[in-house]
C-alpha cells in the first residue's frame, strides 16, 4: 500500500478475493485513461502491462491503472532479486514462470495520488466532501461550499477564498483574492479545481 494514498477500498474484500484466487497476487486497479497500463485477460487476470516488456496487445481485454495498493503471497518474494526494481519487473517475471496475477476493477471507490499538488487537492477535496465539512474557522453562505481548509489553525482567512488549502501561513499573510491554490510558508501552488 503506497503512502499517498488516500481511498475508501474495502481491503478486506481484496484479501479475501486473494486467498480465494490462488493468484500469486492481486493488485487494485482504477479507471484513469492516459494513465491505464496494466491489461487484464476476460478473467481478471494480468496479462501485460502496456508499453512495457513483451507485451502483445491481442491479450488486453480490460486497461486499468494501477492503484499502488497489492496483496502478494509470500511466494512472490521468489521473483525478486536483490536491489532496487521497479515492480513491473517482478510482475513480469512471474507471468513469464506461468504464475497469475489477479487484476480487481476498483473503479467504483474513490482513489486518490496525492502525490502531485493536484492529488493533494483532489484527496482533500474529497475527504471534505466525506466529512461534510467544508470550512475551517471560516465564513460561507449558508449551503456554499467554499472548498476552504485551514490546516493552518489559527490564521484569520479573508472572505472569498474559494479551492484553497491553507497549510502553513505565509510571511506575507492570506491575500483575498487567492482561488484554486494550495499555500504554505513558502509556496503557492496551482491546482486545476
Amino acid at each position: 500500500h503506497n503512502g499517498d494514498l488516500i481511498h475508501n477500498m474495502d481491503l478486506r474484500v481484496l484479501v479475501e478475493r486473494h486467498v480465494a484466487s490462488g493468484d500469486i497476487a492481486t493488485l487494485a486497479g482504477v479507471f484513469r485513461p492516459g494513465q491505464n497500463t496494466l491489461c487484464s485477460d476476460t478473467r481478471g487476470k494480468l496479462s501485460g502491462i502496456h508499453g512495457y516488456q513483451g507485451f502483445q496487445a491481442t491479450d488486453q481485454n480490460t486497461r486499468l491503472t494501477f492503484s499502488g495498493i497489492a496483496v502478494y503471497s509470500q511466494t512472490f518474494l521468489e521473483f525478486a532479486r536483490p536491489g532496487v526494481e521497479d515492480i513491473k519487473y517482478l510482475w513480469t517475471r512471474a507471468l513469464v514462470a506461468g504464475k497469475t496475477i489477479g487484476v480487481a476493477d476498483c473503479s467504483a471507490d474513490a482513489w486518490f495520488d496525492f502525490g502531485t499538488p493536484q492529488g493533494l487537492w483532489d484527496a482533500a477535496k474529497f475527504a471534505m466532501e466525506d466529512a461534510g465539512n467544508f470550512r475551517y474557522n471560516y465564513n460561507a453562505a449558508a449551503g456554499e461550499k467554499p472548498y476552504v481548509s485551514n490546516e493552518a489553525g489559527k490564521v484569520d482567512l479573508p472572505e472569498g477564498l474559494r479551492n484553497v488549502l491553507i497549510y502553513e501561513q505565509p510571511p506575507q499573510g492570506i491575500p483575498s483574492d487567492i482561488r484554486d491554490s494550495i499555500v504554505g510558508k513558502d509556496f503557492l501552488w496551482r491546482i486545476n479545481a
